[in-house]
């Protein structure tokens, strides 16, 4: 196979059950991501909240982003609590290899936190 540990276990030394291929294209994938999310936050606060201080007086568009602050956060917790019970559920303790799936899962809840 061209790519080994790809579509299938590798048989590299991270271990019998790692997926360094998968996990670096996930990983590096995310990564790139992260950007154009961060990017998509300032292009809401200039299209939607900015136009807003010219309707409404500044106080009530201070009250506004605060509120869209909290939610956003709030939102972010949720999103964090179910993706660690889908991805992971309940931590065990148990030995597992650097790049196997487990490892995946792991690495993606942290990047949402």
């Amino acid at each position: 196979s061209l790519f080994p540990g790809l579509l299938g276990p590798a048989t590299h030394s991270f271990g019998e059950k790692s997926w360094p291929n998968l996990c670096a294209g996930v990983q590096g994938s995310i990564i790139l991501l992260e950007p154009v999310l961060i990017a998509a936050r300032m292009m809401l606060a200039e299209r939607v909240l900015l136009p807003l201080t010219f309707v409404i007086p500044l106080w009530q568009t201070f009250l506004l982003l605060w509120a869209v602050i909290i939610c956003e956060k709030i939102l972010r917790v949720i999103l964090l609590l179910a993706a660690k019970w889908v991805l992971i559920g309940r931590y065990q303790e148990a030995k597992h290899d650097i790049y196997s799936l487990f490892y995946l899962r792991h690495w993606l809840v942290e990047r949402i936190a």
